[in-house]
């Protein structure tokens, strides 16, 4: 359902100017609509309604986050990683992360996985955490996550991944 309502977004407005674009779904936006604010987000990520506007991406993929659109949770959890639109927050992406892995979604599970290896906790519980979710993107083909896996098998062959 979430997919259709973004795709059917997309359509209308794909022949539109980026002054109709916008002029057509801000309104949708701030009166709620979770499609429309993720779509909104992008459109100002990749400057379809004007110059770049990573703050104004970050606004609006947190207001569909919040309602539960994934591809929201999805890229607000990416720019949360890289401090694209807002400080660094590996926490906070982690959190995003987290919650559309759950929802079985290979890339945020291959993007989890990384975090946690990225960050400062090496401990067993941390590391175990990241191969758990490697393992769930690679059984979805993730060609990354296979090398990932593969790389890290080799540098740690002692260990049980």
């Amino acid at each position: 359902m979430e997919a259709h309502e973004y795709e059917a977004l997309e359509d209308v407005i794909m022949p539109m100017t980026p002054e109709d674009v916008l002029a057509f779904l801000l309104p949708l936006a701030e009166s709620g609509n979770a499609a429309a604010q993720c779509l909104l987000a992008d459109s100002y990520d990749l400057a379809d309604v004007g110059p770049r506007d990573p703050v104004q991406s970050i606004h609006w993929y947190r207001k569909a986050a919040a309602q539960g659109f994934m591809r929201a949770e999805y890229f607000l959890g990416s720019m949360l990683a890289s401090g694209i639109g807002a400080e660094r927050n590996v926490a906070e992406a982690s959190y995003w992360m987290r919650i559309v892995a759950r929802k079985g979604d290979s890339a945020a599970q291959y993007s989890l996985a990384e975090l946690l290896l990225d960050g400062d906790d090496d401990s067993a519980p941390g590391m175990t955490e990241a191969i758990d979710w490697l393992t769930l993107s690679a059984a979805q083909g993730n060609v990354a996550a296979v090398e990932r896996l593969a790389m890290l098998r080799k540098q740690r062959p002692s260990s049980t991944l």
